[in-house]
């Protein structure tokens, strides 16, 4: 009887959350996050453990070029490990939406981003000059911005999510149309 619990209209039903059961998910959540880190981990050490064998620069420059990165890698997972741990209760339906904003705003910055990148072609632009790196943190900054807007609208208005997917859609319909005849044949 310890084990039953009377719901609102007062039927008995069996209890979903031992000790046991709690435990177990614990040690499942904090395993899942310890796995977490150590991809991230490794991602970010993956491109210096391949710099350092192919390189002819000393070991403690390859370590300064990548120092940052690295750094950078590992405060991000640190961020989403501390959003993780701090909203304990988290409903499907937020994750759900997060996830569809994600990738709609991932969508929308490849869209931009490779728009940018006809852009920088078309005046001729190469990786060393420092235009072309403005339009990379430009790059950046815009999917940083469309992602934040697209879970933004998910999460305000679920609604909106069909005008978020009817956007993009238009958008690819429009370049197809409009934009691509009319560029050179070497951008298309």
């Amino acid at each position: 009887m310890g084990d039953q619990y009377a719901d609102a209209t007062g039927s008995r039903s069996r209890r979903f959350d031992s000790d046991q059961d709690v435990r177990s998910q614990h040690l499942i959540l904090m395993t899942v996050r310890l796995l977490f880190l150590v991809f991230m981990l490794a991602v970010s050490i993956l491109p210096f453990a391949g710099s350092l064998a192919s390189s002819q620069k000393p070991f403690i420059q390859v370590v300064i070029d990548y120092l940052g990165p690295m750094i950078a890698t590992i405060s991000f997972a640190s961020i989403i490990l501390l959003v993780d741990i701090l909203t304990p209760n988290k409903r499907l339906s937020a994750v759900l939406a997060i996830y569809l904003g994600l990738v709609a705003g991932l969508v929308a910055a490849l869209a931009v981003g490779l728009l940018i990148d006809v852009i920088a072609e078309s005046w001729g632009l190469t990786t060393g000059d420092a235009v072309y790196q403005y339009l990379t943190v430009l790059k950046l900054a815009a999917g940083i911005t469309l992602c934040y807007l697209a879970i933004s609208i998910v999460l305000t208005k679920q609604h909106l999510l069909f005008d978020l997917v009817t956007g993009i859609a238009l958008g690819a319909v429009a370049w197809r149309l409009w934009v691509l005849p009319h560029l050179p044949a070497s951008f298309s």
